[in-house]
């Protein structure tokens, strides 16, 4: 659909303001960088400041050597943020909104590796859901401040809005052109885009009625990976519901697979993956460069706004893209478990703890080893592989493979 868009195509974002998660490594450094080099003030939210700084550093020198921009130029932010900590997701939102009037662009880019072992939280989620979960908190946080930036500009538009349709009215032929024209001229496109993978296709089928199924215990780390990467496609498509009247668009975009750095944490799981990869069809991309392409476009494309794209998953290179059939989520029942059960532990712990939900997941001891559930070998057992293959995992591209550093 838009196989010929490319960053080039990333309109004026002076006045624009981005947040993105994980953005002092991986995709989500380019994305930062082209964020910053179109005018954006761009927030990185990551866990360590050091690196972050280091980060932010780099892209200044970078956009001064290669765009002629001077420092003064580049608005490039810091926000503690802790995937991992619900206080912390839950800081940084409030941290924001005390900063900034508006917020233009989301990305939450942030993940868990795909190795992590087994370990609870002491929120008592399982680390490899706080992607989805953490994510959550974040964005429900900064809905009130999305809200605004989206209506800010809604007068405005209103003129706009009537000029195009009497030039749908009056001449078709002209109708594509003139809506472009349009939409390059308006103030607000705002966006929330989730980063997810096409692991999301090897879940195993989790319930999200309770936080047991949340924390899938009897799932193997890669088949908790998959999950978390559907929770993330199910979070987005339930967001765009509820968000559907706001002019806010919401995309789950998989960015594409790295060759060169998606095995450097296991390198054992090369063979098994690069199957799976071929199962699906899945190009190889060569450089983190290009997989920041399609988010950037969910995030920035005006083009994108012609198509009734909102709620999509979109893959290489910015083409909407049928999900695994429980993300597609055709009742629309999963999702909705999956924000209840967000919401409770954000808001209403207590009721988890009533259930007794809390309660017995807190009993489990990360750092006794008889107590966590063991990841099988897929390689080794006849019987483990074939669910491996339909309830496994597989990691999406180099910063899927890195916690939000």
């Amino acid at each position: 659909m838009f196989s010929s868009w490319s960053v080039s195509k990333i309109p004026d974002l002076k006045g624009r303001v981005a947040i993105v998660t994980g953005g002092n490594s991986g995709i989500g450094y380019f994305i930062c960088l082209e964020l910053a080099r179109k005018g954006a003030k761009v927030y990185l939210l990551c866990r360590n400041e050091g690196r972050t700084r280091e980060a932010i550093e780099s892209i200044k020198s970078s956009l001064i050597s290669t765009s002629n921009l001077s420092s003064s130029e580049i608005d490039l932010n810091f926000i503690q943020f802790d995937l991992t900590k619900l206080k912390s997701c839950k800081l940084a939102a409030e941290t924001f909104s005390q900063k900034e009037e508006r917020l233009d662009i989301l990305i939450n880019n942030a993940t868990v590796k795909s190795t992590t072992p087994y370990t609870i939280t002491e929120d008592g989620i399982e680390i490899q859901a706080c992607t989805s979960v953490g994510h959550f908190c974040l964005t429900t946080n900064l809905l009130p401040i999305l809200k605004r930036t989206a209506q800010d500009q809604e007068q405005k538009q209103l003129g706009e809005k009537k000029i195009t349709e009497k030039c749908i009215k009056d001449d078709h032929t002209a109708d594509q052109v003139f809506k472009e024209d349009i939409l390059y001229k308006r103030k607000n496109h705002v966006r929330i885009v989730n980063i997810t993978s096409v692991a999301h296709k090897f879940n195993s089928e989790p319930d999200f009625e309770n936080l047991n199924g949340l924390n899938q215990k009897r799932c193997s780390g890669l088949g908790r990976y998959g999950n978390s990467m559907l929770s993330v496609l199910l979070f987005t498509k339930e967001l765009q519901k509820r968000l559907f009247d706001s002019g806010i668009l919401c995309f789950a975009v998989h960015p594409g697979i790295i060759a060169d750095r998606l095995f450097q944490d296991n390198k054992k799981l090369k063979a098994i993956i690069m199957a799976l990869f071929l199962r699906t069809k899945e190009s190889i991309l060569t450089e983190t460069r290009e997989a920041a392409v399609t988010p950037l476009f969910a995030a920035t494309s005006l083009e994108i706004e012609l198509e009734n794209l909102g709620g999509s998953y979109l893959i290489p290179p910015g083409k909407p893209s049928k999900p695994h059939p429980n993300a597609r989520d055709q009742t629309g029942e999963m999702g909705k478990q999956l924000w209840n059960l967000c919401e409770d532990l954000l808001h209403n712990p207590d009721r988890l703890q009533r259930r007794g939900l809390f309660k017995q997941i807190k009993k489990t001891n990360v750092n006794n080893s008889s107590k966590v559930p063991k990841v099988g070998n897929p390689l080794t057992s006849r019987r483990r592989r074939s669910k491996r293959v339909s309830g496994g995992c597989i990691a999406g591209n180099s910063n899927r493979m890195s916690f939000n550093k």
